[in-house]
């Protein structure tokens, strides 16, 4: 059948088959679809309105499965969404909480330093990043996202200056930072602001800073440098 054992392969047969004949595949299945509730209407299973016809009986119950379907569905996803609207609240709120306590200033950043509850700039930066998200659940997970209290851009702007003083370094989001942030499906970062006239920045490394001139070097070592002075 294969006359071109040494050519390698180029699609995959069982996609480009499918694709061939997805005509006729959807005409096979929506007949099928139609006859399993006609025959289920003949046996008696379905009988709706009081009709004696099976057929009737079989058709109707075809055409009322997908909106019956939609509408659980739905119900479900309401569900879903109520109950998962409690504990979101709850997060919410301790991340606010957090927000309005988190240190910001030379001197809070360096009580941190001195309690032992930061021991690095990359400490610092987790502790922000973990102070202000919240979501359904505060684990990574792949049915909920993720959402971060913003800063903002005086915010921004007084954060950079004490991190500066205090770590001699502008902040940084590097690989690693990356890969810690993008455990989380995360909807927004608390530094939207530095960068909302950018597209993709999210998916890239970054730094925020006030002095270029002092961190020119390390300001070369990501992609996305942004002043935020």
């Amino acid at each position: 059948m294969n006359n071109f054992k040494n050519v390698s392969k180029k699609k995959s047969f069982w996609n480009t088959l499918f694709n061939e004949f997805f005509g006729p595949i959807l005409l096979v299945l929506f007949i099928t679809y139609m006859a399993t509730f006609i025959l289920l209407g003949k046996a008696g299973i379905l009988n709706f309105m009081g009709s004696s016809n099976y057929i009737i009986n079989g058709l109707f119950a075809a055409a009322s499965f997908p909106i019956v379907l939609i509408l659980a569905v739905g119900v479900i996803a309401l569900a879903a969404n109520i109950v998962g609207l409690i504990p979101l609240t709850i997060h919410k709120i301790k991340a606010v909480y957090n927000y309005t306590y988190l240190p910001l200033t030379v001197d809070e950043i360096k009580d941190a330093l001195d309690k032992n509850i930061i021991s690095s700039k990359e400490d610092y930066i987790k502790l922000i990043l973990d102070s202000l998200r919240y979501g359904v659940t505060n684990k990574p997970s792949l049915f909920f996202s993720t959402y971060y209290i913003a800063f903002s851009e005086e915010e921004l702007c007084s954060l950079c200056k004490s991190f500066e003083e205090v770590f001699d370094s502008p902040i940084i989001i590097d690989n690693d930072m990356l890969s810690y942030i993008n455990k989380y499906d995360c909807t927004h970062t608390p530094f939207d602001e530095a960068y909302k006239e950018y597209e993709n920045v999210k998916d890239t490394t970054f730094a925020l800073y006030t002095d270029g001139d002092k961190y020119k070097e390390i300001l070369e070592t990501v992609d996305y440098p942004l002043y935020v002075g």
